[in-house]
């Protein structure tokens, strides 16, 4: 007797776009507010066209709690895990969790062009059942 045990749907981890991001020079109150708008936890800190940190929203809590009121550059955390756009959902995932950011950058020749978050794997595990994708809400 064979067993007819369901083909696994390969994990699909896709990156949200567009990615928000804010200058070194940005302060505590844009950086919190750009969160807040967008609905995001993370946000990468550029200067001219490199990122040079990611911002989480825990820390700029703690930062305006602490009356933090200056530019977030030296609040972001380094090193940022980064993963090359199409890299395979487990590698993407592992870079996540190494990173202890809970975010991982998704770039394109070098230009960050999406964000992966554990949120969004988590998601993506869940719904690996219909294809690896959370289906459309309905209105």
């Amino acid at each position: 007797m064979t067993s007819t045990r369901p083909t696994p749907v390969p994990l699909r981890l896709d990156p949200s776009r567009p990615v928000r991001v804010v200058t070194e020079e940005a302060t505590v109150a844009e950086a919190l507010r750009v969160l807040r708008v967008a609905g995001i936890r993370h946000l990468p800190v550029i200067a001219g066209d490199r990122c040079t940190g990611l911002l989480v929203d825990r820390d700029l809590v703690a930062a305006a709690v602490d009356g933090v009121t200056g530019p977030v550059g030296r609040l972001a955390r380094r090193p940022v895990p980064t993963v090359e756009a199409g890299t395979p959902a487990p590698r993407v995932a592992r870079a996540v969790l190494d990173g202890g950011l809970d975010a991982a950058l998704v770039t394109e020749s070098g230009v960050v062009v999406g964000i992966v978050t554990a949120s969004d794997a988590l998601a993506a595990l869940a719904h690996a059942d219909d294809g690896g994708r959370p289906a459309e809400e309905s209105p």
